[in-house]
């Protein structure tokens, strides 16, 4: 059994003999994972096949421009006709008809060789270490590839990506040497031990264990992910091609009709190259997948089974970690802020993941299935074939892997600032670099106010629901006396009415999404597109169908809210008349730096209440935007029907007029928290440029992106009002709310009432069964 060592151990990642342990804990190789004969001629046939498609493509472009040379030779011929056409309108349509094909002709063979001559659109470039800074690194990677069999990379790259891979360093040339490189996720290296990265790592050299098998696997995987590049990225040239169209076809109509010939042609080609990449997967998945499940029993044979399904766990919540960074990223952008160090962001994202979001991640390990078309085995698969296995590790050091970089934090920083300029490129100026503590701080607090405000509420408040304010200027109380009266009968209340509330809240909520399923459902249903009735809870898909479940669930909505409406009114009130009490002079030795939140209270109050009035407006947006993405989705199966594309375009009329008007109120009101410009009013953060009415793209982009910002801001001045507010009531001698039960413990709950209610009615029968038997047989009459 190799030495284990663990966090409790005491390491020095700069001490030579901690790194020593580190690298004598590799006890072994591993016995290389056999490849039959069937296998490699698999492999040999799929590799052909994926050099057979792009001669096919190569031959599609000869044969256009064969027959366009062909039709241009013989072009004279065509115009010795129109010579001896007398009509000027026929002459015109003749000439027309023979140098038509000419020009597509060549415009269509430049769009198709476009894919290959096109520049890339701007990518992340990995960031190559240096070996004499991080020697421990390098020696670990080679004490890996040692265990493996497979050759030492000669460089290793290192990015923000939640993967590590190792490939050839000169790409398709580098096919007929053993020169690798390594490129390491950084967000991947910060969230396992160092164990379960050197199960990735032997994964990745696995590959390149078995040469004949790995290397006509390599030719299949670049040739596969060639064909998936020129299909689904967009190069520079599309870019480019896009803005100058975009320019053009307003000076001239000519460029309209260039533009609409190129973009066909572009779709054109892009549907050629989706075929071939189709025929190519067909052929090539079932190795790609063997090659998985083989790389696989190295990762278990170095790390053990144990690992291998730990770490498979990890890189789930690792990629939903890295969705909310992400998001987080957003909004900070907004404040003009990225963080320093985004794997740091990433992995501090983990531990918000709500456990039933945790649980589903690791149910749906165990439940997806491997599709036909996979380049990859489902986890299910692998995790079933490698249980199998039940491989015993070779290494056992459970150390954070970050401690393999001598500086994983400045790295870090480096390859983040590198991953914001690919994407933002000269956008990025140093102040927007802000350390990821400042960010986190941010978010923390954000989600603490959110919290509190939930318990002050005693419910999980919806964005969508406004609390309406009756006043919003803040005063010192008449009478303390009486404001804390009146704040007790609010507290009682609102504690009476809460589970009521939330019950009718999740109700609302379940009826206005239902509400707006039926209304999408209803302007497709219109347009005679076939849909599928599950997708928007519908029992079928008849109009009649549709119209009723519509009508059924505003219905609710409005039973619903019937019941929320007191409730919330109480909630105003409360919220009101605490941050009243932080004005009174007795609270002056109650509160430590009670002016500072006396301003902040009389500036948030009427900003709160301003963006609660624009809730209506927002929805509004949000519910025509609902309706343009599904129209979007399935534009191409309709582009023939006018009705169709001509309701896009009212669609995206309506989107401008609200979004016109959203502007003009937005113009005015200064973003209410920090941003590294100063002052910068809420126009410029979320709408700063309404798109044209016909760029349907783009509005539909700032449609959808005005939603979470709007709601972003109201919701993060709610939660600070509640912590407000709640610092008034502790100082007034109130215990705050308890915290708001669970889900689980709301069913238990109801399942407890209902239990309760069950008994009492059995206790109240049994006298009465029991007066009713004694009547029958003459005992007793009352």
């Amino acid at each position: 059994m190799p030495p284990v060592l663990t966090q409790t151990n005491t390491f020095k990642k700069d001490s030579v003999d901690a790194s020593a342990k580190v690298l004598s804990a590799f006890q072994g190789t591993i016995k290389p994972v056999p490849v039959n004969g069937l296998y490699l001629i698999g492999a040999l046939i799929s590799a052909l096949t994926m050099c057979l498609l792009p001669l096919i493509y190569f031959s599609m472009i000869g044969y256009v421009a064969y027959f366009t040379y062909n039709w241009a030779a013989n072009i004279g011929s065509v115009f010795s006709a129109a010579g001896r056409v007398r009509n000027a309108k026929a002459m015109v349509v003749v000439v027309f008809i023979a140098v038509a094909p000419v020009l597509l002709g060549i415009m269509l063979v430049l769009f198709m060789l476009k894919p290959l001559v096109a520049r890339r659109g701007k990518q992340m470039e990995p960031r190559k270490l240096n070996k004499a800074a991080e020697p421990f690194l390098f020696a670990f990677v080679e004490k890996i590839c040692k265990a493996v069999g497979a050759p030492v990379p000669s460089e290793i790259h290192v990015d923000c990506e939640i993967n590590a891979s190792a490939s050839f360093r000169r790409g398709m040339l580098g096919v007929f040497t053993n020169d690798l490189v390594l490129t390491i996720g950084l967000p991947l290296a910060g969230g396992l031990t160092m164990r379960e990265f050197a199960g990735v790592l032997a994964h990745e050299f696995g590959h390149f264990s078995q040469p004949v098998g790995m290397r006509l696997t390599y030719f299949i995987r670049s040739m596969d992910a060639w064909f998936a590049r020129l299909v689904f990225e967009r190069d520079a040239f599309d870019y480019k091609l896009e803005e100058w169209l975009d320019r053009g076809s307003e000076a001239h109509f000519i460029f309209a009709i260039f533009g609409f010939f190129a973009r066909l042609f572009v779709a054109l080609t892009r549907g050629i190259l989706w075929c071939l990449l189709m025929a190519g997967h067909a052929v090539s998945c079932f190795m790609l997948r063997q090659m998985e499940f083989d790389a696989d029993r190295y990762e278990a044979c170095l790390a053990g089974s144990e690992a291998f399904e730990s770490t498979v766990r990890k890189l789930a919540v690792l990629n939903v970690a890295n969705a909310m960074a992400q998001s987080s990223l957003s909004a900070a952008w907004d404040e003009g802020r990225l963080a320093d160090d985004l794997p740091r962001l990433i992995n501090s994202n983990i531990a918000k993941i709500p456990k039933k979001t945790h649980d589903a991640l690791v149910q749906n390990l165990w439940s997806t299935d491997t599709g036909y078309f996979d380049t990859h085995p489902s986890d299910k698969d692998r995790l079933i074939a490698i249980k199998k296995e039940k491989s015993a590790p070779i290494f056992l050091v459970a150390l954070p892997a970050s401690d393999l970089f001598r500086d994983f934090k400045a790295t870090a920083r480096t390859v983040s600032m590198d991953f914001y300029k690919a994407v933002l490129d000269e956008q990025v100026k140093p102040e927007n670099i802000r350390p990821v503590e400042e960010l986190i701080a941010t978010e923390e607090a954000s989600d603490a106010g959110y919290k509190v405000l939930c318990r002050y509420s005693q419910a999980n408040l919806l964005p969508l629901r406004q609390l309406p304010f009756k006043e919003t200027l803040l005063k010192p109380p008449a009478d303390v006396n009486a404001q804390i009266a009146s704040l007790t009968a609010a507290r009682e209340k609102m504690k009476a009415m809460a589970p009521a509330y939330r019950e009718a809240l999740k109700k609302w909520d379940e009826a206005d999404t239902k509400a707006l399923k039926a209304s999408v459902a209803k302007m497709l249903v219109a347009f005679d597109v076939t849909i599928n009735p599950k997708d928007y809870d519908l029992p079928d898909a008849t109009a009649e169908t549709v119209n009723t479940c519509r009508q059924k669930a505003r219905e609710a909505m409005n039973d619903a809210a019937r019941l929320m409406i007191e409730f919330e009114n109480i909630a105003a009130d409360r919220l009101h008349a605490a941050l009243q009490l932080l004005l009174a002079p007795e609270m002056e030795s109650k509160i430590p730096d009670l002016a500072k939140l006396r301003e902040e209270a009389i500036d948030l109050l009427p900003l709160t209440e301003f963006f609660g009035t624009l809730v209506p407006s927002v929805i509004e947006i949000r519910d025509e935007h609902a309706e343009l993405n599904t129209l979007l989705v399935d534009l191409e199966e309709n582009k023939s029907n006018e009705a169709y594309c001509n309701r896009i375009l009212l669609a995206c009329t309506n989107l401008h007029m609200k979004l016109q008007d959203m502007w003009h109120k937005l113009g005015n009101v200064v973003y209410p928290f920090d941003h590294v410009k100063g002052v910068v009013t809420m126009r410029e953060i979320a709408l700063p440029v309404v798109p044209d009415e016909n760029d349907v793209g783009k509005m539909h982009y700032v449609a959808g992106s005005i939603q979470g910002r709007v709601f972003n801001v109201y919701f993060r001045l709610m939660g600070r009002l509640g912590v407000l507010a709640e610092k008034a009531e502790v100082a007034a001698g109130f215990a705050p709310f308890p915290e708001l039960p669970t889900p689980e413990e709301e069913e238990a709950a109801r399942r407890k009432a209902r239990a309760a209610a069950r008994e009492s009615a059995r206790r109240e029968a049994q006298p009465a069964a029991a007066a009713t038997g004694a009547k029958a047989k003459g005992g007793f009459d009352f």
